[in-house]
C-alpha cells in the first residue's frame, strides 16, 4: 500500500551480509526488536513492504545474503534500532562444517548430507506419524477463538519451560526455541486464523490453513535455507493442533536400537526422540535446519537430502548408517556390521566402567586432586547428584526461576528452590549465581530496555544494582536457607566497587536473618578488568569462577553470536590461556579458590592445560563428570604443568591445540 509507506521515513539502503540472509532466528530477532514499538515498521525489498513485526511477511521477502532491503517507521530512532539489527544478523548454524552430497544410490548405499556426524548400527524404521481430524466447519466463532489463543498459550508455555530448562550441552538450540516462540506471537498468523475463524471455520481448520499456506510461499523460493524452514512451521502446527485436543497419535516404541526415516523430521520429533534412537535420515531438510542443529547438539547421526525412494524400503531391515562419510547402507556384510558393534561395545563399556567408578575421587596419577562439580538450571538437576560423583555444584543459573510467568518470584518461592537443592547436594558445596538477565538474556516482565550493544549493557550484577528490590530478594532467600555448604556468586563484575556494594547489602540482609554461618560471596571473573585486577579482587572476594564463554567474547572483542567473526572466539587463543594463568596468579596470592565453569572445563584438550595453569575446580554438565573423572585419573600432574608452561609461550591458537593434541593424543584419544 503506497499511501501506508508515503507516510513513514525512509533508512537508507541496508545490505544483508548473513550468509543466508533472512530466515527464521534472524526473521525472530529483527521481529523482537520491531515488537517494541507500538507504531507501524516496515521492511521493503524490490517492491514488496512487509511488516517488522511478522516473522512469517519477513520470511515472504526471500532476502538473500547481498540483497537491499529498507526500512520504514515513523522516527529516526526506530530505523536506527532497525538497521543496526539487520546490519548485524548473525547465523549460528555452524552449516560451513557439512558439506553437500548428491543425492544418488550406489547398490546398497544411499548418500546424503552430512548433517550430524557419527556411525550407527540398528533397524530401520519410518517415524510414527500424527494423524489428526480436522472439522472444518464451526458456527460457535467465539468458542473457535478461545480454542485458538489457549493453544497459542499452551504451546508458548511448553516451549518456554524448555527453554529455561536446557542442559548445558543443549544450549546450542536456545536460539530456535526463541524464534519459535517468535513464530507463536506472530501477528500474521494470528490475523489470518483469526479471520478464517470468523467465517465460521474451526480453529484448528484455520491454523493448519494458515501455517500450509505459508509454507507453500517458502517452498516456491529459491533459498535452501528457507525451504527448510518449512520443518518449524510444521512442528509448531502439530504442537498446536495437539494443545487442541485434535490428534490421533499412531506412537512407535523401539525397543531395539534404531535408525529413524521420516520425510522432514522436526526440532521437536529430536527434542522428545526416543532413547533407543541411535541414528536419523531424512528425505528432505538439509544441514542448516533446526532439527539439524538438535541432531548435532546431541550427538546423533544424521543424514538428510537421501534419494526419496528409501521411503519405500521395509522396516525393520539392518542397516549401517556412517553419515561422516555420507551414506546408509542397506544391506551391510556382516563383518561391518560386527566392526561398527565392535566399535559401539567399546564406547559403551568404557562409558559403563566411568560410570561404576564416578564416586571415586579424581586424582591425577602422580596424586593431585581434582575437584568436579556441576552446572544446573533447575532443582530437579540437583537429584540423584550424590550418586553420579558430583563434587560440588559449581553454578545454579537462577535465571529460570523468574521465566514463565508475570511477575518475579517471591522471597518464599526462591527459599522453597534453594533449600531444596542444598538438601540434595547433601554437603557438598553449592553456588548461587544471582540473577544475570540483560544482555542476551531478555525477561520480557522485567522490562530492560533495548540497547544497540546489550552485552556491553546493562546485565548481571549491573542490572542487579539498578533493580535492588530484585536483588536484596534473592540474597534474603539465600540467607534464610543458612546452611555453611551454601555460596553466593555474583556474574558479570566488573570493578571492585560494585562487588563492595553487593557485600554491604548481603551482609545486612544477614544481619537482619540471624545467619549464623559463613556464606562466601564470590565472582564470576569474565570480563578483562576483573583478570588486570585479580590480585586486589582477591584481596575482597572468597573465591572466583572463571566463565570461559564470556570471558573469550569480551577479551577478543567478539560478539560470540556473529557468525563471520564467531568461528575466531576460541578459549585456546594464547591472550585467553594468559588470561586465565593471570587470574589463577592473581587468585593465590590470597589462596583463592578458583574454578572453571565455562564449556572449557568439558573439553578434555583443555583440562590437562587448566590442571596446570592451576585450576583445582571443574565445573561441568552432569553427563560429563564420570568421563572427566576418569580421563583425569589417566593424567599425570607433571605433564600438566609442563603443558600449561609451554602453551603460555606459543603464539596462536592453532599451535597451542596441535601441540596439546600432540602431548595428549594417547589420554584424549
Amino acid at each position: 500500500d503506497q499511501s501506508q509507506i508515503s507516510n513513514l521515513i525512509k533508512s537508507k539502503p541496508i545490505l544483508i551480509t548473513n550468509p543466508h540472509g533472512i530466515h527464521a532466528r534472524p526473521a525472530a530477532a529483527i521481529s523482537s526488536v520491531a515488537r517494541k514499538y507500538d507504531s507501524e515498521i516496515l521492511i521493503k525489498k524490490d517492491e514488496k513492504a512487509v511488516n517488522a513485526k511478522s516473522i512469517i511477511s519477513l520470511l515472504s521477502l526471500a532476502v538473500n545474503q547481498n540483497d537491499s532491503v529498507y526500512v520504514y517507521a515513523v522516527n529516526e530512532e526506530i530505523i536506527k534500532s532497525l538497521s543496526y539489527i539487520l546490519i548485524h544478523l548473525y547465523d549460528s548454524s555452524g552449516e560451513d562444517q557439512y558439506q553437500i552430497s548428491p543425492k544418488h544410490v550406489d547398490g546398497n548405499k544411499y548418500y546424503g548430507i552430512a548433517a550430524s556426524f557419527g556411525i550407527a548400527c540398528g533397524v530401520l524404521k519410518k517415524k510414527g506419524k500424527l494423524n489428526f481430524i480436522i472439522e472444518e466447519n464451526k458456527n460457535d466463532i467465539l468458542t473457535e477463538k478461545k480454542r485458538f489463543y489457549e493453544a497459542l498459550n499452551k504451546v508458548k508455555k511448553e516451549i518456554e519451560y524448555s527453554l529455561a530448562n536446557l542442559t548445558e550441552n543443549d544450549q546450542i538450540y536456545s536460539g530456535i526455541l526463541e524464534a519459535h516462540i517468535q513464530m507463536l506471537c506472530d501477528p500474521a498468523l494470528i490475523d489470518e486464523s483469526l479471520s478464517i475463524i470468523n467465517n465460521n471455520k474451526s480453529a484448528a481448520f484455520a491454523i493448519k490453513q494458515v501455517i500450509t499456506d505459508n509454507c507453500n510461499i517458502l517452498a516456491k523460493t529459491e533459498s535452501t535455507v528457507l525451504i527448510e524452514r518449512q520443518d518449524d512451521f510444521m512442528d509448531l502446527l502439530n504442537r498446536i493442533l495437539i494443545a487442541m485436543n485434535t490428534k490421533q497419535i499412531q506412537t512407535v516404541n523401539h525397543d531395539l536400537p534404531t535408525i529413524l526415516l521420516d520425510n522432514w523430521l522436526t526440532p521437536n520429533d529430536l527434542v522428545m526422540i526416543d532413547k533407543n534412537v541411535v541414528g536419523l535420515i531424512s528425505v528432505a531438510g538439509g544441514a542448516t535446519s533446526h532439527a539439524a542443529i538438535i541432531a548435532r547438539a546431541k550427538g546423533i547421526p544424521l543424514l538428510v537430502g537421501v534419494n526419496p525412494s528409501i521411503l519405500d524400503i521395509p522396516d525393520n531391515i539392518q542397516v549401517v548408517l556412517n553419515s561422516k562419510a555420507g551414506y546408509v547402507n542397506l544391506a551391510p556384510e556382516p563383518h561391518e556390521i560386527d566392526e561398527v558393534n565392535i566399535y559401539l561395545d567399546s564406547l559403551r563399556y568404557k562409558h559403563q566402567i566411568d560410570s561404576q567408578n564416578a564416586k571415586a575421587k579424581a586424582y591425577t596419577k602422580d596424586g593431585h586432586q581434582i575437584n568436579c562439580y556441576i552446572n544446573i538450571a533447575n532443582p530437579e538437576d540437583s537429584r540423584d547428584i550424590m550418586l553420579n560423583g558430583v563434587e560440588g555444584i559449581g553454578l545454579f543459573r537462577t535465571e529460570f526461576i523468574f521465566l514463565n510467568r508475570k511477575v518475579p518470584p517471591t522471597v518464599e518461592e526462591q527459599y522453597k528452590i534453594y533449600a531444596d537443592i542444598v538438601s540434595n547436594a547433601g554437603n557438598i558445596p553449592v553456588i548461587i549465581r544471582t540473577l544475570d538477565a540483560g544482555g542476551e538474556k531478555q525477561i520480557d516482565y522485567l522490562k530492560i530496555a533495548h540497547e544497540q550493544n546489550p552485552v556491553l549493557g546493562i546485565r548481571g550484577v549491573r542490572f542487579s544494582l539498578q533493580r535492588k528490590d530484585l536483588l536484596i530478594d534473592q540474597l534474603t532467600a539465600v540467607a534464610m536457607v543458612n546452611k555453611p555448604n551454601i555460596k553466593v556468586m555474583l556474574p558479570m563484575i566488573s570493578c571492585i566497587e560494585e562487588y563492595r556494594e553487593v557485600k554491604h547489602i548481603f551482609e545486612a540482609i544477614k544481619k537482619q536473618n540471624g545467619v549464623t554461618v559463613d556464606i562466601e560471596l564470590g565472582i564470576m571473573a569474565e570480563v578483562p578488568s576483573v583478570v588486570l585486577m585479580s590480585d586486589i579482587f582477591a584481596r575482597e572476594v572468597d573465591f572466583f569462577s572463571i566463565g570461559t564463554n564470556d570471558l573469550s567474547q569480551y577479551i577478543l572483542a567478539i560478539d560470540r553470536e556473529n557468525l563471520k567473526l564467531a568461528a575466531q572466539i576460541d578459549y585456546f587463543h594464547p591472550s585467553i590461556i594468559r588470561g586465565i594463568d593471570m587470574v589463577v596468579k592473581g587468585a593465590k596470592q590470597m589462596s583463592r579458590p578458583v574454578s572453571i565453569c565455562g564449556l572449557m572445563a568439558s573439553d578434555k584438550l583443555a583440562i590437562p592445560l587448566l590442571i596446570g595453569l592451576g585450576i583445582d575446580q571443574l565445573s561441568m554438565s552432569i553427563d560429563s563428570i564420570a568421563e572427566n573423572k576418569a580421563f583425569i585419573r589417566n593424567l599425570n600432574y607433571e605433564d600438566c604443568l609442563d603443558a600449561a608452561q609451554k602453551s603460555l609461550n606459543l603464539s596462536t591458537t592453532f599451535e597451542i591445540r596441535q601441540f596439546l593434541i600432540n602431548k595428549f593424543i594417547h589420554a584424549v584419544g
